[in-house]
């Protein structure tokens, strides 16, 4: 059975750790992003089933990365769930209105978001 990739990017190392040992577990491939341009350099060597984005980082900021990856065809209908502290109202409408297929806010359940993930992979949007 093939694993689906899934790209984690946030800078914070615990939550990358974290993300890596659940996702790994549930039997998914997972390549691993600290800031937005390492995250935009891993799509464009081989594109992901699904992107979990962090908003606040450094280099590059999560409403950065989404928008060139909406910008661009090939990784235009990439799902992209963002992960974040950031739970103002505004903030979530952005994303979404921005392409995010999902939003998750830090401190996270594991067990929803798995939920959330494999919805997303799922999905045929």
């Amino acid at each position: 059975m093939r694993r689906h990739k899934i790209l984690i990017v946030d800078d914070d190392k615990t939550i990358l750790h974290i993300l890596e040992n659940r996702l790994s577990q549930a039997g998914y491939e997972v390549i691993l992003a600290e800031n937005g341009e390492e995250a935009l350099r891993a799509v464009s060597k081989q594109v992901p089933k699904l992107v979990l984005l962090d908003i606040i980082m450094p280099v590059m900021d999560g409403f950065e990365v989404l928008e060139k990856l909406q910008a661009e065809r090939k990784t235009r209908k990439l799902p992209v769930i963002m992960l974040t502290s950031r739970s103002d109202t505004q903030c979530v409408a952005r994303a979404i209105n921005m392409g995010a297929r999902d939003y998750v806010v830090k401190p996270f359940v594991p067990a929803i978001l798995l939920a959330k993930v494999k919805r997303n992979i799922s999905s045929k949007k």
